[in-house]
């Protein structure tokens, strides 16, 4: 006789209920097993940006331990940092790396004596860096609202530029305010060089005022480079306002294209694109509420020039650029965007922004720019490649970058049955189940080494190593959970 379920115990008779519609009425049951019962209610009600960041408060306040605690990918970033940068990571207090929350690694090179402003900058980590890059002639200002993530800057920051930088003071402060209220929080017009801002600009409530600050705040040349999540879609209210999602930095992810806009009504008429590497949701329950949207780490660039300089597409009037090898890490090229690298002391054609960004941003003293604008040749060929293609390229830069071959530069990739020969040639895999010590040392991004931690931190950007976080973090700037 077959099962009837209706003859469900006492303890799943909701679930019974639902599949048999036939049942009687449940017995009582205790406000816990209850809870246990019910899937997540949905969140629909739209929270106000005083909600947001609350919520964003106390997630990384409170909640949040250390990178561990983080229940998605959205804090591994696929691109491995630069050979410079990942020596100054393991440099780093182990205290201020624990407690780094983010999705890249947006420290450019070349910032001797620089002004460098940090959007949200944490526990410290990416400030820390960027006060080695720019010297003791530059300076760097970490902005942060969470009290918790501002003490363990704050306590580190004089030891740190005394014993390690060998500073004779301190080149970084650390201030607490809202990154859409620069002004409150001190910062002055025309006062920053370069903003750099880590997986942080998706917590606001008001993207379009912190981008408003940041092109009030750039002096004339200046730039921002920033990583933060952005969607290939409009999120639906219940993702929005999901306080987890948040948290996990997905409910706050624009659609690319609307950040598209932003940029170019705030004064950013040409954004480039650096790189792309997607992100996945590893949280059964999340996925659930994410549905097909599709999330990327995206790493962009927003140069201000004086108005009428940049135009809001890309025209031919037969200018070419000269890179001179000057910039540190980048002897033999330079990579503008995800489709402008220059060759060292090759002329190269150039539209007529990428020649304005050349010869009147910082960038200015390592390039050679010739022609002018007298004579217009019509649009510039520029491709116009969709977020997978831009991931996959960037997949395929970080791969050669770290000299890795053998698995072909595929990229964007999940497991393979090859996992050892997959992790060698990409940017960004799945779990290297079978020999995670090798998956972890090609670089890139992978999932957590489970056998050996430890030896996984060596890697570009692994799941945590529990027993060494430290070198996990410096290895590759990122890392989620394990």
């Amino acid at each position: 006789m077959p099962a009837n379920p209706c003859c469900a115990p006492a303890s799943a008779t909701a679930a019974s209920n639902a599949n048999a519609g036939c049942c009687g009425p449940a017995k009582e049951q205790s406000q816990e097993q209850q809870q246990q019962q019910q899937p997540a209610a949905v969140v629909t009600a739209e929270l106000t940006a005083q909600g947001v960041r609350d919520t964003v408060q106390q997630y990384y306040g409170t909640e949040l331990k250390t990178s561990d605690d983080l229940k998605t990918s959205a804090c591994k970033a696929c691109t491995p940092p630069p050979p410079q940068i990942r020596q100054l990571l393991k440099e780093l207090p182990n205290e201020v790396v624990e407690k780094f929350y983010g999705c890249g690694t947006p420290l450019p090179l070349g910032t001797t004596g620089l002004r460098v402003l940090d959007l949200g900058s944490g526990s410290g980590r990416d400030c820390y860096v960027a006060a080695r890059l720019v010297g003791e002639s530059g300076f760097v200002t970490g902005v942060d609202m969470t009290p918790e993530q501002l003490d363990v800057a704050v306590r580190n920051l004089d030891a740190y530029t005394r014993d390690v930088c060998k500073f004779s003071k301190p080149n970084m402060k650390f201030v607490r305010g809202e990154i859409e209220y620069l002004d409150k929080a001190g910062i002055p017009d025309a006062s920053q060089d370069i903003v750099i801002s880590n997986c942080v600009i998706n917590l606001s409530p008001d993207k379009p005022r912190v981008l408003s600050e940041v092109y009030r705040v750039l002096a004339a040349g200046g730039e921002m480079y920033f990583s933060d999540v952005y969607c290939d879609r409009r999120l639906t209210p219940e993702v929005r306002n999901h306080p987890v999602m948040i948290g996990e930095c997905l409910g706050g992810a624009l659609y690319v294209n609307d950040f598209l806009r932003i940029c170019r009504k705030v004064g950013f008429s040409d954004p480039r694109y650096l790189s792309v590497d997607p992100l996945t949701v590893d949280d059964a329950e999340l996925a659930k509420v994410a549905g097909d949207a599709k999330f990327y780490s995206i790493t962009f660039r927003l140069f201000k020039l004086p108005e009428g300089e940049l135009e809001d597409g890309a025209e031919d009037y037969g200018h070419e650029a000269i890179y001179k090898g000057s910039l540190p890490g980048s002897l033999q090229s330079y990579t503008l965007d995800d489709g402008s690298t220059l060759l060292t002391g090759v002329p190269q054609r150039v539209d007529a922004n990428t020649a304005a960004i050349l010869a009147g941003s910082w960038l200015a003293p390592h390039f050679m720019v010739l022609g002018d604008r007298s004579n217009h040749r019509g649009a510039f060929p520029r491709a116009t490649p969709s977020l997978d293609e831009r991931c996959a390229a960037s997949a395929a830069v970080a791969a050669a970058a770290s000299g890795s071959g053998g698995g072909g530069g595929s990229g964007c990739c999940g497991p393979e049955d090859n996992t050892k020969a997959a992790v060698g040639g990409n940017g960004c895999c799945g779990p290297a189940e079978e020999a995670p010590k090798a998956a972890a040392a090609a670089g890139g991004c992978c999932g957590p080494a489970k056998e050996e931690p430890k030896a996984a931190a060596g890697g570009g950007c692994c799941g945590p190593a529990k027993e060494a976080p430290k070198a996990a973090a410096a290895a590759g700037g990122c890392c989620g959970p394990a």
